[in-house]
Parts: C-alpha cells; structure tokens; sequence
C-alpha cells in the first residue's frame, strides 16, 4: 500500500502559525493568573445599559395587559441575565491597570512625605485669582507623620522692585507660638528653618506625653505608703512646650523651663508655704546626672518614676 502524500506547503505554515498562537494563549494565560494573585480585582461586572429587548420586556411587563407576577419574575431573570455578563480578560486587565496606576501615584506622595519639604502651585479662589507658590512642610517624629503644616507664597512681578521683598507670605497653617522671622530670608532657608522648628515642638510634645504618663502611673495620690515624689496628681504644659508644670497630690508644685531643642532649664519646685525642695530640683534639672541629663526626655528616670 503506497504512502500517503506528503500535506501542502500552506498547511504546514498555517499549522506552524496555529502552534505559536496556541504558545502566545498559553503564555498570555499564565501572566493573567500571575496578575489576578497579586492584584485584588473587584469582582462586579461593570454597568451595561439595557438593550432594546429589555426595555421593551420592561415596559411590557409594566403594562395592566401583562401585570401577571409569573411574567414578571421570567422577565427580571432574562434582564438579570441580560446585564450580568462575565468579566473578559480586557476588564481584568484594565483593572490590573488601574490597580497599579493608583499605586504608584500612592508610593509618589509617600515619597514626597519623606522629602519633607514639597511645593505646588495653587491659584487663590479670590479675586483677582492669582497663582499662589504652595510649601507642604511634614513633620514625622516618633515613628509617625504628624499633621502637615503649609504655607501660601505670592510671588512678585517680573518688574517688582528688587530692594522689595522676594514674596509675601499670603496665608498659612502655623501654630501661633511659632513667629515667622522679619524680615523674611530666602525661601529655602525659611522652609528648612520652619520645619527644624516644627520637628523640635514635636519630639518636645512626645517627651512630655511619655512624661505624663510616667509620672501617673509611679503612684497612687492617696496612698501614704508611697514617697510623695512618687504621688502625682496631674503634668501639664503650654501649647510650645515652654514650660512642664508637675503636682503631687500633697500640694507641692513643680515648674520646669524647657529649650528649643528640648534641653531642662530652670526647675522650681515649691510646697504649700512657700517651700523648696532643692534636691528635687536637682534631680529635675539632672544636675551631675549621667544619661539623660538635662533634657525632659531624662526627668521621669533621674526622678524614679520610670
């Protein structure tokens, strides 16, 4: 019996372009899986408007001719079925693609928030509506981002007077025991100034919190078996963490200066009839003290409330 005769050219390269495309399929559904794992998809079939024979089933089952419940329930399930199609691979991958895009521009203003210092252009809602030079100065401090501070700059003309200022401060969100300098020095020297300023009241605001709740937590007010140092009835401070002021539960009161940079200055601590008690302020103030001595973030160890 003879062989049979070989296939045509053309079908082996149609054959041949039949295996390569069923490699791409294969290749293209693989990447797909690797996408749906890594990226969360949201499972709801985007809106489609209805179709002429749904709203005409609509508005005949809406009819008094057709107001059966039978016929009602067979149309809702046919329009039901009618809207909810499956997802395709192109809805998957467009919501792959929007999944990234919003991650990226996530990771983007993480980025800038490390930075530290970012400006933007605003334009005034104001008449006359000029464009206004916006700084976002962030501050983190204690393994958190604290609220971000910002400041609108007008720029002046091309033509403004060079012995004039540089720009005028329009507006801003800086606390008020946080004067801005005069006469005003260059931009970037403001905002580096500003925000060292800004994360000094930070670390000062977080030594006083972790203070207050030291000093709460040595003793109880009104146990008489514990030291009357120990007895702390309440910490307060200002708004700039200027001054700590500490009250024991017996009447003694105790007010601590504090620096800029968050260093223990003048420490008077008085009880009822005019009393001072030195060696507590001593101890305060970390007077021949070793670590932490002479900053607020040392005052509950060098005290023993801690």
């Amino acid at each position: 019996m003879a062989a049979p005769p070989p296939p045509p050219l053309a079908l082996t390269t149609l054959h041949d372009q039949l295996l390569t495309l069923e490699r791409q399929k294969a290749s293209l559904t693989a990447q797909l899986l690797s996408l749906r794992a890594t990226h969360p998809l949201s499972n709801t079939s985007p809106p489609t408007p209805p179709s002429s024979s749904s709203s005409s089933s609509s508005s005949s089952s809406s009819s008094p001719a057709s107001s059966s419940p039978a016929s009602a329930t067979t149309t809702a399930t046919s329009t039901q079925k009618t809207t909810q199609e499956p997802l395709t691979d192109a809805d998957h991958l467009s919501a792959v693609f929007a999944s990234t895009t919003a991650s990226a521009a996530a990771s983007i203003a993480r980025l800038h928030r490390i930075a530290g210092i970012t400006t933007f252009t605003i334009r005034d809602p104001s008449p006359p509506h000029t464009t206004l030079l916006g700084v976002r100065i962030e501050v983190f401090c204690n393994r958190q981002f604290h609220p971000p501070h910002y400041l609108h700059i007008t720029l002046p003309p091309p033509t403004h007077d060079p012995k004039s200022a540089p720009y005028t401060i329009h507006r801003h969100t800086l606390p008020p025991f946080l004067p801005l300098p005069t006469p005003l020095p260059p931009l970037p020297t403001l905002a580096r100034t500003l925000r060292r300023q800004l994360t000094l009241h930070a670390r000062r605001v977080a030594a006083a919190t972790a203070l207050r709740a030291a000093a709460l937590s040595a003793g109880r007010v009104g146990d008489v078996t514990e030291g009357w140092e120990n007895r702390v009835s309440g910490v307060e401070w200002d708004e700039a963490v200027s001054v700590v002021v500490v009250r024991w539960g017996c009447g003694v009161t105790g007010w601590v200066c504090v620096g800029e940079d968050g260093g223990v200055g003048r420490v008077v601590v008085v009880g009822r009839g005019g009393r001072r008690y030195g060696e507590v302020e001593r101890r305060v103030k970390g007077v021949g003290s070793g670590a932490g001595g002479g900053r607020l973030e040392g005052v509950a160890g060098r005290v023993g409330w801690c």
